[in-house]
């Protein structure tokens, strides 16, 4: 066998096409339950009529010959087809009761051209890289890209079913996928989902990694295994933070010697205790193959992840920061949903919002996401955590008023949520639960358009819970 059998089979392709031509109502959903791309065909043309094809599945339009050369015309794309090639494609064509066989050859020369664009990858790392560690990470992430599955995908009423079952489960827990540690941010969010990507964002000491490490903690506690990536933080700064987090205390003060014995022996007791917790964390530097590597060999015992921060990840001097920022959402999203996972990705907010005047300087945009369009792109959910407006931000405080936006939402409502940043206690908490000297304040959540709801005094029993207990 030469290589252009070993890699190509130019009749199936035709055959295939003459299928589609010929009924394109029996071969097309076979063809989408596949997740057929037209990488899968070699011939030009062939890819040509195939995007066209399938754009014209999607707005509900016929498929026959007449149709395909009018739109191919339409497209000015008619003189890349040669004269009478369709016609032929539907002469090769016997019967649409092969195509199922057809596509399993198209799968299969597809699949041995991207092994064989694998190994030369793999020889490029072999001679290139110089840190084994980083060289195995790299040829994990090159094969996830491969994708040896012949199998079919699951119908449509296969995926009703599913969506059936999983809304049957929310209405026994409250929640869809992981729930959120404080009940008014769980009634936004609707929960963190499994195969999407939620992102906390905000400036620098404003809050965003308190947010990921208090619901990391409280999921642990809950007995969900959590996965943590922290680029920032050394693992003994967060197990620190979860310790002062769950005996509320305020590790400043033991930092300056002011703790007792009695205290430090506390602190020793629950830090042994929690090391029992299903938490996992690596604070190692890492480039986005590795991160997306440690997911993928962590998917059957994790399923919910968390990512501090995402501008931390190791860059190439190839490519712009716009670029490489692009890529790295887009590889990790796409891992979150290949691998059915939830990943919370903390974010940078740009200094561009200072540039405006008053409080909108104070109160960020999506377009302040840093570095990239693609980070609002990608997400399924963007919260943001900041000082509120309404602080002085000329004075320092331990326990500012914190806003926790949910500013983008593909399942559910927007809103913004009054909390305070209690950094001597390594937590936030809503405003009027904290034990502060405003905690008579009451807490609101504002949606665009609608009327304010209030979960102060005069609420009612349900909504005035605040916080969901999380020990």
């Amino acid at each position: 066998m030469d290589d252009r059998e070993k890699y190509e089979a130019h009749d199936a392709e035709k055959a295939l096409l003459g299928a589609i031509l010929t009924d394109a109502s029996e071969v097309m959903p076979l063809i989408h339950r596949m997740n057929v791309n037209k990488a899968w065909f070699t011939l030009p043309a062939i890819r040509i009529i195939y995007e066209v094809c399938c754009d014209l599945v999607f707005k509900g339009k016929a498929i026959d010959l007449v149709s395909m050369h009018d739109e191919l015309v339409r497209r000015g794309l008619s003189d890349q087809i040669a004269p009478m090639f369709m016609s032929n494609c539907i002469d090769s064509c016997t019967t649409t009761k092969y195509a199922y066989y057809w596509l399993q050859i198209l799968s299969d020369k597809f699949q041995r051209r991207a092994l064989a664009k694998f190994r030369s990858r793999v020889r490029e790392v072999e001679l290139t890289e110089e840190d084994i560690a980083t060289a195995v990470s790299t040829v994990k992430y090159e094969a996830s890209k491969l994708r040896f599955d012949n199998g079919v995908r699951k119908s449509s009423d296969e995926l009703i079913d599913q969506s059936a079952a999983n809304f049957t489960r929310a209405t026994q827990l409250g929640y869809s996928g992981f729930p959120s540690r404080w009940l008014p941010v769980q009634n936004i969010l609707g929960g963190y989902y499994i195969g999407k990507t939620c992102i906390i964002a905000g400036r620098p000491k404003e809050g965003k990694s308190m947010y990921m490490g208090n619901e990391a903690l409280y999921l642990a506690k809950s007995g969900h295994p959590v996965g943590i990536i922290s680029l920032e933080m050394a693992e003994s700064e967060l197990r620190e933070r979860f310790v002062g987090d769950e005996l509320n205390l305020d590790l400043f003060d033991f930092r300056l010697g002011k703790a007792s014995a009695d205290e430090i022996e506390r602190f020793r007791e629950k830090g042994k205790e929690q090391s029992k917790l299903p938490i996992t964390i690596t604070d190692s530097p890492m480039r986005i193959e590795q991160i997306c590597s440690w997911i993928r060999d962590r998917r059957d015992e994790i399923k919910w992840f968390a990512l501090d921060y995402l501008q931390l990840v190791r860059g190439t001097e190839k490519r712009t920061r716009y670029e490489q920022v692009t890529q790295w959402c887009n590889d990790i999203v796409s891992t979150v949903k290949e691998c059915e996972v939830s990943l919370l990705m903390v974010c940078q907010l740009s200094r561009g919002m200072f540039q405006r005047k008053g409080k909108a300087a104070k109160r960020p945009e999506l377009q302040d996401l840093r570095d990239s369009g693609a980070i609002e792109q990608d997400a399924f959910q963007v919260v943001f955590v900041y000082r509120s407006p309404d602080e002085d931000y000329s004075m320092v405080s331990l326990r500012p008023k914190t806003c926790i936006e949910v500013a983008a939402n593909r399942a559910g409502p927007t809103g913004v949520l009054d909390f305070v940043f209690m950094k001597d206690r390594q937590k936030l908490m809503p405003w009027d639960t904290a034990d502060n000297e405003k905690s008579n304040v009451p807490s609101t959540v504002y949606y665009p358009g609608q009327q304010t709801m209030n979960f102060g005094e005069n609420a009612s029993q349900d909504d005035a819970q605040q916080e969901i207990a999380p020990f």
